[in-house]
């Protein structure tokens, strides 16, 4: 009698499941850090100026948890027979500033993930964010230089 022994995929399938949390991990962070520092800032300013602070908070929690509940509901709703959210409507509240919780319930629901087309335009928004902080983050330094080198051209 021959035993034939296969090997065992689940520590390579646990070790693949660690090596991908630790990559999206780091991911997060970087693509995270200067768009963070940003409301943090904006929300320091309007603390102190204008005693706004709390509505900035209050305005990316919100935006956050409802794209969370949106990505959860666009994954369960063919799974119950109900309609699809268009993608339309998930880069708009990516766009409104939850590409963060977006990222983070496409890696919990597992949803979008596997989409090109998809993940280009979530990449587009979310580059766009970290170019929106790190203006905000230098005080609209290069927007200004960029605009005075446009009045520039028309003297």
């Amino acid at each position: 009698m021959v035993v034939i022994r296969r090997p065992d995929h689940r520590n390579r399938w646990r070790t693949r499941i660690v090596v991908g949390n630790v990559r999206n991990a780091f991911i997060f962070l970087v693509t995270s850090y200067f768009p963070l520092c940003a409301i943090f800032k904006l929300a320091a300013t309007r603390i102190l100026h204008l005693g706004l602070g709390w509505w900035v908070w209050g305005y990316f929690f919100s935006i956050s948890l409802m794209t969370l509940v949106v990505y959860g509901w666009d994954k369960q709703s063919p799974e119950m027979g109900g309609w699809r959210t268009p993608e339309r409507t998930l880069h708009a509240l990516e766009l409104l500033g939850g590409w963060m919780a977006a990222f983070v319930a496409q890696l919990w629901f597992r949803h979008k993930t596997q989409k090109v087309s998809y993940q280009i335009v979530f990449w587009s928004i979310a580059l766009f964010h970290q170019y929106l902080a790190l203006h905000f983050l230098n005080e609209w330094l290069y927007a200004v230089k960029l605009l005075n080198s446009v009045i520039g051209l028309f003297r």
